[in-house]
């Protein structure tokens, strides 16, 4: 899409939204494409693909094992993101996980050229392997990262070092020269065209967590900061007091209008820092720390609080042109 086609995308949503003010869902659509417009002109582009909107929702009668894996995927509610420089079509593929193919596919409709892929942290839901319970009742595999890279052999991932063993573990054919550590001058940055990727360590989630922060203004959270939420620390690598401190130094000194997107939508695509520091995890009260658990409905209600700004006032967030530093 052209940068004038979103403005006349959002001229026509905030017309509807004259005639309907209360609706939630037109105010939704025209902060995203005031985000999506924002990040056109800086020279990028971030999509995000969803299992069961995007990808992971053809169902097969002949099958049966892959439509089950596929029902998984639309309960975990995972985001893969593309992040895309513009002026080359390069993109790198972010926690690739359940439907290669289908991501494949799309990358190939937009007329894009996978160059990297990257990895938040290693669990199955970003990565692929073997799923949990009741799942792992059956003789299933989840595509995801050993997958792609077979596919595209000309590709490496990214990945922090600690999380390099339990990738290698639970995907053994991935040969060792493929897995790229993040954490060397040469590598703890990745650059596409002009469009510079940090990797950011975030451990908590799990030892080697990663954010990825693209042009300083946009961040990739993976599970470590959810909207309104962070991840759990009560899963194996989980470590709670690691996490309240990536929490409160690493991305607590982040500035607020960088955006940031969640490795999961649980009622929100994406928040901001200031928000999160208004109303979530990075606040002096860690607000949300710590309340993650398996209940779904209670998660997405939490973090549906965010949808609730109107556009305008999102908007602001991340106006780039008017950013200043709050803190040095």
């Amino acid at each position: 899409m052209q940068l004038e086609q979103y403005d006349e995308a959002i001229k026509f949503y905030k017309q509807a939204l004259e005639k309907d003010p209360q609706n939630g869902e037109i105010s939704a659509r025209i902060a995203k494409a005031l985000l999506e417009k924002d990040n056109r002109s800086l020279g990028f582009s971030v999509l995000q693909l969803m299992p069961g909107r995007d990808i992971a929702n053809e169902r097969h009668f002949r099958n049966p094992i892959q439509n089950r894996i596929y029902e998984l995927a639309q309960v975990m509610r995972n985001i893969i993101y593309l992040i895309v420089d513009e002026a080359t079509k390069f993109c790198v593929v972010v926690d690739a996980c359940w439907d290669m193919d289908g991501i494949i596919r799309i990358v190939e409709e937009k007329g894009y050229h996978i160059v990297a892929a990257a990895v938040t942290h290693y669990h199955f839901d970003h990565v692929g392997g073997a799923p949990p319970s009741p799942y792992d009742t059956l003789p299933i595999r989840i595509s995801g990262l050993a997958t792609l890279l077979k596919q595209l052999p000309h590709i490496k991932a990214y990945v922090h070092p600690e999380d390099i063993p339990y990738i290698r573990q639970a995907n053994p054919t991935i040969a060792g020269n493929r897995l790229v550590s993040t954490r060397s001058e040469v590598t703890e940055t990745l650059e596409i065209g002009k469009t510079k990727i940090r990797f950011i360590p975030t451990p908590g989630h799990t030892p080697g967590s990663q954010a990825l922060l693209v042009n300083d203004c946009r961040l990739i959270a993976g599970d470590t900061l959810l909207c309104g939420l962070c991840g759990r620390t009560d899963l194996p690598g989980g470590d709670r007091k690691v996490m309240e401190r990536t929490l409160r130094q690493t991305l607590g000194s982040l500035d607020d209008r960088i955006v940031v997107y969640p490795g999961h939508h649980y009622g929100s695509e994406w928040s901001t820092i200031g928000l999160e520091r208004e109303k979530g995890c990075l606040g002096d009260d860690l607000v949300g720390f710590g309340t993650i658990s398996d209940d779904t409905a209670t998660i997405t209600s939490k973090s549906s609080e965010h949808s609730s700004s109107s556009p305008s006032s999102l908007a602001s967030r991340f106006n780039r042109r008017s950013w200043t530093r709050r803190r040095t």
